[in-house]
């Protein structure tokens, strides 16, 4: 490792798959991606490779044992940095160490799915898969819904049974069972927990939902705020393209811009570089006209798409 930790290697761009591995977490979003980025950049090679090499030998374990304060371990559920060895001797080195896991904080998928069992507000869901310990995808069958129905439900539903509100977009990829997850230490084999078959309506749902407009029309438009539950959770389309519009403003090239789009919703969209290419149009249409009307000279026009390209 030491000899890895050289100043030459801090001038390379670090590749995406390797920051999100070893530092951000899968799926991390693209601003947060290119804020690191800009970080490790305002700093010299030399400095950067310096304070490797001191963390590489850094050995704190007779202090440690020699400590009485209380002390807290803070256990990461994907830890690429520290291996399962350092937990075991901070334990040998500090029997009377606390440790916090992901697992002593998280969500019950057991107890939202039984919500979900015993409410009134929705029909018995069409499919729910187990796709790891006590987490699972809950799928309902649905005949005449649109794109932005079917996204405002997704976000009521994820609101009211404490679901993941990043998984509320209205086209995403799902688990098939008898396949592995393989985002843990141990592969997790997918499941199938209960099946009805049945199809159902959108009157069937008696959740409140909000519109959630994918068109310019409403990102025009202050945002809504419910006077109960307090401002409505984003999409990540919604995010993906509020990044854009900061990243055009900002002068990062559009190309760039949807690279990064493409990259991060890669795993959920069928076409990812067409969802960018959209993506970064809109918001480049929308700059221009906040440009427009705040009289600046912002050359913001449209990336050639598919769609634009046929226009006359």
């Amino acid at each position: 490792m030491k000899a890895l930790a050289k100043p030459w290697l801090f001038w390379l761009k670090p590749p995406r798959a390797i920051v999100e591995h070893f530092l951000l977490g899968q799926n991390a979003p693209p601003d947060l991606l290119e804020k690191l980025r800009r970080a490790l950049h305002r700093v010299s090679p030399d400095i950067l490779s310096g304070r490797v090499l001191e963390v590489l030998d850094c050995d704190a374990r007779d202090d440690l044992g020699r400590t009485t304060v209380p002390m807290l371990y803070l256990e990461a559920t994907y830890d690429r940095l520290l291996s399962s060895s350092c937990k075991e001797e901070f334990s040998q080195l500090r029997p009377d160490i606390t440790r916090a896991t992901e697992g002593s904080n998280r969500h019950d998928g057991s107890k939202s799915l039984a919500n979900i069992g015993q409410s009134d507000l929705v029909p018995p869901p069409t499919f729910v898969l187990e796709t790891s310990p006590d987490k699972f995808q809950v799928i309902w069958k649905v005949d005449d819904i649109n794109p932005e129905q079917a996204e405002a439900l997704l976000h009521a539903l994820a609101h009211q049974f404490e679901g993941d509100p990043a998984a509320t977009d209205s086209t995403r990829v799902l688990r098939l069972p008898g396949f592995a997850n393989k985002k843990y230490e141990e592969d997790f084999l997918v499941k199938v927990h209960s099946h009805t078959g049945r199809t159902h309506h959108l009157r069937d749902f008696k959740l409140r939902t909000e519109p959630v407009d994918s068109g310019p029309a409403r990102w025009n438009r202050p945002p809504e705020r419910s006077a109960s539950k307090g401002p409505r959770e984003l999409s990540q389309s919604e995010r993906d393209w509020a990044y854009a519009k900061r990243a055009l403003s900002r002068g990062v090239p559009p190309e760039e811009i949807m690279r990064d789009i493409a990259e991060f919703r890669a795993h959920d969209k069928h076409d990812p570089a067409d969802y960018a290419r959209r993506t970064v149009t809109k918001a480049q249409i929308e700059v221009a006209a906040s440009n427009s009307r705040a009289g600046g000279d912002l050359d913001a026009r449209p990336v050639p798409t598919e769609d634009n390209e046929r226009s006359p």
